[in-house]
């Protein structure tokens, strides 16, 4: 378990929404659950159990039906067909409600109800939580926790039968008179076929597809909890990396516009600084040399008229303000020629 964990916490910068990330056996689980929940929302309210007996007769008024097919809030009526001399259930017709259900309904019969519900609630939500697991990454506590959920929904649905415990299937009374005040039909040996019916309840429909969802969600259950956890694959993100390459800018080359993004903008504008201070550097050396005297090469003064700035660079005139025997030149703008 704790591996697991640890390959989750790997890994996890890896995980997103993606197809199957826990791989095809995560599909098992999650149909079982599927399954089970479709199975248990199969019967259509009134087809739980098939009753027989005197309670036939107590619901219905008359000693002539047979059974009564019932649920735990409505029942139907069986009709007699004398062309095939049989009692058969139009199950496309209404169920009819119960019309002393608060005579009917005992403890077993409410238990049973709120289990039932509870069965359907947390088999739903189970079922809903296992496809998440196609597109999405769980971690192990929560895969776990879906298999507590189907197995969960699996023994409230199991419970649910305490409904066949109830006084409906059991008694020996015709009317609601009798069933209320708790008197019972006695057994006499004279009249056993005549009068003496106890009821009975078996599994029909809606009984049966309460079983099959059982199994459902107990084998969801089993295939979560007694299996491994399945690691869920990572999937590897291929980065492009690209170098960059700053071309060596040129003497005539247009300076980069201003407001350049990021690092690229700030090393071509002090890369530019940087030359524009070189130049004015060196301009500042070629006026001494031109003041001095000493011309420079011809390479390295880009200026047309060379003849003039030799002729005017060899008579320096003291300035205005210099004292007789001094000369005060720094450079060509502080210098004044005639």
């Amino acid at each position: 378990m704790d591996s697991a964990k640890d390959m989750f916490t790997r890994g996890s910068d890896y995980f997103n929404c993606r197809l199957m990330p826990h791989g095809a056996i995560i599909l098992v689980p999650a149909v079982c659950a599927t399954m089970g929940l479709c199975a248990s929302l199969a019967d259509d309210g009134c087809d739980y159990a098939r009753l027989h007996g005197s309670a036939v007769e107590m619901l219905t008024g008359s000693n002539i039906v047979p059974y009564v097919d019932c649920g735990m809030s409505a029942y139907r009526i069986p009709g007699y067909y004398p062309a095939e001399n049989s009692w058969r259930v139009v199950y496309t017709e209404e169920c009819q409600s119960y019309a002393n259900m608060d005579l009917l309904a005992d403890t077993s019969w409410v238990a049973a109800e709120w289990l039932r519900f509870m069965g359907l609630v947390v088999g739903m939500t189970t079922s809903m939580f296992m496809w998440t697991a196609t597109f999405l990454t769980l971690r192990p506590n929560y895969w776990r926790a879906s298999g507590f959920g189907a197995a969960t929904a699996c023994l409230c649905q199991v419970c649910s039968f305490v409904w066949f415990y109830t006084k409906m299937c059991h008694t020996t009374t015709t009317n609601f008179d009798d069933f209320s005040a708790g008197r019972e039909g006695e057994m006499n040996a004279g009249n056993f076929r005549e009068d003496y019916h106890p009821s009975t309840c078996s599994l029909f429909f809606g009984s049966r597809c309460s079983i099959a969802s059982s199994f459902l969600w107990a084998a969801a259950a089993a295939l979560v909890l007694l299996r491994e956890y399945p690691m869920p694959v990572p999937r590897l993100i291929a980065y492009d990396e690209k170098i960059l390459m700053m071309p060596p800018s040129a003497s005539g080359q247009k300076q980069p516009a201003r407001g350049g993004g990021g690092d690229r903008g700030m090393k071509v504008r002090n890369k530019s600084l940087t030359k524009s201070q070189q130049s004015s550097q060196s301009s500042s050396q070629r006026s001494l040399k031109i003041v001095s005297g000493t011309p420079p090469p011809a390479a390295a003064v880009p200026d047309k008229n060379v003849r003039a700035s030799l002729r005017t660079s060899v008579r320096p005139v003291a300035p205005f303000d210099s004292r007789p025997g001094e000369l005060k030149v720094s450079t060509l703008s502080d210098a004044s020629f005639v």
